[in-house]
């Protein structure tokens, strides 16, 4: 009886795990994650409109609600460097979809030293340079591969 009893609850336990993870799943915004083979960086694709721009305290706050709701499945997504949004200009595939008569400029978390401003990205120049916080740009979150 108590063997049975162990195994009722076991199931319990493993029925209650497979459905949090399929409520992950379901939330799951994979379609909209894009993979970096050569970087080993997962980044976050979204519709490039003027609702998805940000101030770079604005950027810090979506980033937190990215992570809190487990956005695509993770909570460490982060915004990028300086470096890893530059690897972003070779990607054709990244590029073709931007929006033409927006010319996109994306925030980095790289500071300017001594200095309000923060590095951003230039995807129609392929450039980039530092900016005043405030000013508002878009935002494309990146978190690493477990497999690094």
């Amino acid at each position: 009886m108590p063997q049975s009893h162990n195994l009722e609850i076991r199931l319990s336990e493993l029925e209650k795990r497979v459905s949090e993870l399929e409520k992950l799943l379901s939330k799951s915004e994979t379609s909209n994650i894009f993979y970096d083979e050569v970087s080993k960086l997962y980044w976050e694709i979204k519709e490039e409109n003027l609702e998805n721009r940000y101030t770079f305290s604005e950027a810090e706050e979506y980033l937190k609600f990215a992570n809190s709701s487990k956005y695509g499945g993770f909570s460490d997504w982060r915004i990028p460097t300086k470096s890893e949004l530059e690897t972003l200009f070779q990607k054709e595939d990244i590029l073709k979809n931007l929006p033409k008569k927006m010319k996109p400029i994306y925030w980095s978390c790289s500071l300017e030293e001594d200095s309000p401003k923060v590095w951003v990205a230039y995807f129609h120049h392929l450039f980039g340079d530092f900016k005043y916080k405030t000013h508002s740009y878009f935002l494309r979150l990146v978190r690493k591969s477990v497999l690094q």
